[in-house]
């Protein structure tokens, strides 16, 4: 685990390796303008293979708001970090690849709509810190969508064999 501002103003640190078996990483972790991410993709900040945050908000330089309609998280993303996802986005693509987001990830997401997905086995073993870490939680309009099909009947596969906390809470189109 790397704890909630854990670098906070670490003001020489300059990079961050984070192994493989870090699966949790708290808000604000990296809350320092010293080090430098991997890349910025899609308006979302990254360091190696974790979603750090996304830079939707206010630019107070420009005066401008910032808004990203469509978040795609990039392939081979393990982690979102907990508080990573504040966004007004109103699509997220999330990869198979991602295996665990952290608390409140996403709680600020007051207009998402729909969450995309590659595979259903993926997306039910993602480990989550709260509800508000699933995409849909601010949202009882959501929709699941698995490989692009709107999801509405769940058959789950013969090799689930458990289902993570909040994996289909507010899709409105699951009967």
């Amino acid at each position: 685990h790397i704890e909630m501002l854990a670098f906070d103003e670490a003001e020489f640190l300059k990079t961050v390796t984070i192994p493989d078996n870090v699966t949790y990483i708290g808000a604000y972790a990296f809350n320092t303008d010293v080090l430098t991410c991997d890349e910025t993709v899609d308006g979302l900040i990254y360091i190696g293979d974790i979603l750090v945050e996304d830079i939707s908000g206010y630019d107070y330089e420009n005066h401008v708001d910032i808004t990203i309609d469509v978040a795609n998280v990039r392939e081979g993303t393990r982690i979102i970090a907990q508080g990573a996802g504040w966004c007004d986005g109103v699509v997220y693509n999330i990869p198979a690849s991602v295996d665990s987001i952290g608390a409140d990830a996403f709680k600020n997401c007051n207009k998402l709509v729909d969450v995309y997905v590659e595979d259903l086995e993926s997306w039910l073993s993602i480990k989550c810190g709260n509800k508000d870490s699933r995409p849909n939680s601010q949202n009882a309009k959501s929709k699941l969508y698995v490989d692009s099909v709107l999801l509405t009947d769940v058959v789950l596969p013969e090799t689930v064999d458990s289902i993570s906390a909040y994996a289909f809470c507010n899709y409105v189109d699951l009967r």
